[in-house]
């Protein structure tokens, strides 16, 4: 029925009707872009990878010691400086982006990186009301899994780069 519905409009209609049907599919790829830019590629399914070991305390990934709590990762996140399992009150793969340019908004850049992991992580994940002004948080729907994304200042000079911190909440 829509065949023939299609066929009997005039060449004008069927303009008009294709014209709208090319600007949703615009806005659909341009959504998709924009939920897409802050994931590097091969982000999503290494976030996944990872996750699994959080159960195990990311035995299965933690390489040699860097320090007495640092150990070096087989597995790391694609478009971060630096990834590493740390070990003090709890254990944490964590990893650090690039330096951030100083014009970077903050909170924004936190809020747009959770959104994405997110859609990566699927509907098993949600995330959690604010917990600080200086980071935000995603957690799996049983509890026991979270993830923590913070903008951090380094130590030395006030260059900030994105933290991931991802762990397990009943340690």
């Amino acid at each position: 029925m829509k065949y023939l519905y299609l066929r009997r409009t005039s060449p004008a209609g069927g303009a008009r009707h294709l014209t709208r049907v090319l600007a949703l599919a615009m806005v659909i790829q341009s959504y998709a872009v924009q939920s897409q830019e802050l994931m590097a590629p091969g982000e999503c399914s290494a976030m996944k990878r990872i996750v699994e070991h959080i159960k195990n305390d990311f035995s299965g990934v933690r390489g040699a010691a860097l320090s007495e709590q640092k150990h070096k990762v087989s597995l790391e996140l694609p478009g971060y400086r630096t990834c590493y399992v740390h070990q003090a009150q709890r254990t944490v793969y964590r990893c650090e982006s690039k330096i951030l340019s100083k014009e970077s908004n903050r909170d924004t850049l936190r809020n747009r990186k959770l959104d994405a992991f997110a859609r990566c992580l699927g509907p098993s994940w949600v995330k959690n009301t604010r917990l600080s002004e200086f980071f935000v948080s995603l957690s799996d729907v049983d509890a026991e899994r979270a993830i923590i994304i913070a903008v951090d200042a380094a130590n030395v000079v006030p260059e900030y780069y994105l933290r991931v911190d991802i762990y397990r909440m009943n340690q």
